[in-house]
């Protein structure tokens, strides 16, 4: 919902930002894809990237999986949750992070964040999330893994970068981790410095408006986005929607699982369920 503060940012301020924060976000898909190793990133962009607010809420993102990005903020969060009372995220941290169970995506997706500071406070963070050819598992890939540690390391949330110094054990323990250490080294490297130069960017315009100002503004740009998807949402009649399919495997074994999606529309909202989701939980590492 809009705050007191939107009434001090004209439409005009507002389009700036948001063209600034998507301006940032094309910078940080340069970077990535001139200093990724992997084809599977600089060519066929398996992965993405995204600005979140402090809030944890996308303000902007990359062209490329936006597949990734709902999930990313859901990581960002759970991984600054766990360093509450631990010292907290500091200016210069980078943090990695694989977990499935934090990132909704297999260990091969590895994410990378970095937070923005202003006067010694997060006002944002910089994240990528992109395929690693190899991270350890039984194979490079794997399909016919019974439990997700047989998917490769996992990497709950650690900092790879602790106040601007690379901690050179956890990075060597990556690398190691992988039957491709060149592939590793450079993609891991390569979301790092891409994450560093889309967070200069989002920085900069927040200094240019100040943080109020910009805050101002998100809320401007992040209401009209609501607005626009309830507007389309709206041409939907009210009412319940469903289709059914089956999936041939649970995860562990050949297992014939049915399954019921349900769409209800109800006066410009949405809400999906799944059956499944039960059963599916009790999937458990």
């Amino acid at each position: 919902m809009a705050t007191q503060l939107e009434t001090r940012v004209d439409p005009v301020t507002a389009a700036i930002i948001r063209h600034g924060l998507d301006a940032a976000a094309d910078q940080m898909l340069v970077a990535l894809r001139r200093t990724a190793f992997s084809p599977i990133i600089y060519d066929c962009l398996d992965g993405a990237g995204a600005f979140y607010d402090r809030r944890f809420r996308m303000i902007s993102q990359m062209t490329t999986l936006p597949l990734f990005t709902g999930s990313l903020g859901l990581a960002i969060e759970s991984v600054v949750e766990q360093y509450e009372g631990r010292g907290g995220i500091q200016e210069g941290d980078v943090l990695v992070v694989n977990d499935p169970f934090l990132t909704g995506t297999h260990q091969w997706d590895v994410a990378v964040i970095v937070p923005g500071f202003i006067d010694g406070e997060i006002v944002s963070y910089a994240a990528i999330k992109a395929h690693h050819l190899d991270v350890g598992a039984l194979a490079p890939f794997v399909t016919q893994s019974t439990d997700v540690y047989q998917e490769g390391t996992i990497y709950p949330g650690v900092k790879l970068w602790r106040a601007g110094v690379r901690d050179d054990d956890l990075y060597r323990l990556f690398v190691s981790n992988s039957r491709m250490p060149e592939s590793a080294a450079g993609d891991l490297n390569a979301q790092v410095s891409a994450c560093q130069t889309g967070i200069r960017g989002v920085l900069e315009l927040i200094k240019r408006y100040g943080v109020e100002r910009f805050e101002a503004a998100l809320e401007v740009i992040l209401d009209a986005g609501e607005a626009k998807m309830r507007e389309r949402l709206a041409e939907f009649p009210n009412g319940r929607y469903t289709a059914t399919a089956v999936h041939e495997h649970n995860g562990v074994e050949l297992a014939m699982l049915p399954y019921e999606v349900a769409v209800e529309f109800d006066d410009a909202s949405a809400f999906v369920n799944a059956n499944t989701l039960a059963e599916l939980r009790g999937l458990q590492r």
